[in-house]
């Protein structure tokens, strides 16, 4: 694992109306080292992997600042993590963590303001580690306030690359993946969240499934996975209480049935058996929440040939909704997209065309279901 430091400079200029006042408002005061307010999965010296964490500071006053983090690169230097820096809500910078040092001044009008960081990568690119903002005041009026997140109802997004946004940002098809791609702001999830006005958790990453992964494989699955921080490490773990998602999409399954194209048979019971399973759990954690299992847009009866995948993948999720259903959840819904279509992203996968429609998709669904009124319930 290779260690790069990254070093994000935020210099806030204000405009001033006279001399006077520019001599009295450029005054330089002692740096103030600010700690962020986290969001998702994150340890406690700041560490994030999934895609979606975050990080937030809110201020008011005329001021420089400097962002602190490391990252912890897992993959080649060709694909480094990415991160969204949002200005006051609205304004957002992909940036690039492969620079060692990086800095970039900014013009902020007099007023409040919110900076905050979003990991746009999954856990395969890399760890970042938020370190602090550090604050020099320009002048006599410059305040931290608070940065907490809500409490209000949120919504959480469980499954694989799909969800991660796998290959969001390519329309051409290109073969491989490649992080500058992958943008978790332009997935279905965060277009649905950003509807509602709720918070999102992703717990997600490319080629998991339930019982296998789309290699095969069988470690590491998102059962597996759910309850830590790092989903490739089981020592560091995750309170799942931590969070109480209002809703839950559960898009899972497209690698399982695909991981067929390894030449190994899936069991479809045993694959019914532990989405079942997993689903008991989740309802265990969260008693009062919606849980919506879908299957996503990318399966087909094609592929692998001869295995009838999308079928099966319909059959068996239907069967774990039934069956919560007649044992007496009746919050357990079932839901499908429409299978994709061209322009692709990376590998086949949802291009943002496809993900602002499965949106559409989800919205409808849960609008008319009267699922998302526990969205609405501020």
């Amino acid at each position: 694992m290779k260690n790069k430091s990254f070093l994000l400079g935020l210099g806030v200029i204000l405009v001033l109306m006279s001399y006077s006042c520019h001599l009295v408002n450029t005054t330089v005061k002692e740096p103030i080292i600010a700690k962020p307010s986290f969001w998702g999965r994150v340890d406690s010296v700041g560490r994030m992997a999934y895609p979606g964490t975050k990080a937030k500071v809110c201020f008011e006053g005329a001021c420089n600042v400097v962002m602190h983090l490391s990252d912890s690169v897992v993959n080649s230097d060709c694909n480094p993590d990415y991160v969204g820096v949002i200005i006051d809500r609205k304004d957002t910078m992909k940036i690039s963590l492969k620079d060692t040092t990086l800095s970039k001044p900014m013009i902020f009008e007099q007023g409040k303001h919110s900076i905050e960081v979003v990991k746009l990568t999954e856990a395969q690119v890399g760890v970042i580690q938020f370190d602090d903002f550090v604050f020099t005041s320009l002048g006599d009026d410059f305040v931290l306030r608070d940065s907490a997140y809500s409490d209000a109802p949120l919504i959480e997004f469980i499954g694989n690359s799909i969800t991660c946004g796998y290959g969001v940002e390519d329309t051409t098809n290109l073969e491989g993946f490649r992080s500058v791609n992958q943008n978790i702001l332009k997935t279905y999830g965060a277009l649905v969240a950003r509807h509602y006005g709720v918070e999102a958790l992703y717990t997600a990453y490319s080629g998991r499934g339930m019982i296998r992964n789309y290699d095969g494989s069988e470690n590491n699955c998102i059962p597996h996975i759910y309850g830590r921080v790092f989903p490739d490490d089981s020592l560091v773990k995750y309170d799942v209480k931590t969070y109480t998602p209002s809703v839950l999409i559960l898009n899972i399954g497209t690698n399982d049935f695909n991981s067929e194209h390894t030449g190994k048979q899936l069991n479809d019971s045993l694959f019914v058996a532990k989405y079942q399973s997993f689903v008991t759990y989740l309802r265990s954690v969260y008693p009062k929440s919606s849980i919506v299992c879908a299957v996503g847009p990318m399966l087909s009866d094609g592929y692998p040939e001869g295995s009838n995948s999308l079928t099966r993948c319909l059959k068996c999720v239907r069967k774990v909704v039934d069956d919560c259903n007649q044992s007496g959840d009746a919050a357990v819904w079932f839901f499908t997209f429409t299978s994709q279509s061209a322009p692709y992203g990376e590998d086949y996968h949802p291009s943002f065309y496809t993900h602002r429609r499965m949106a559409q998709e989800l919205i409808a669904f849960l609008d008319a279901k009267g699922i998302s009124s526990q969205l609405l319930a501020k």
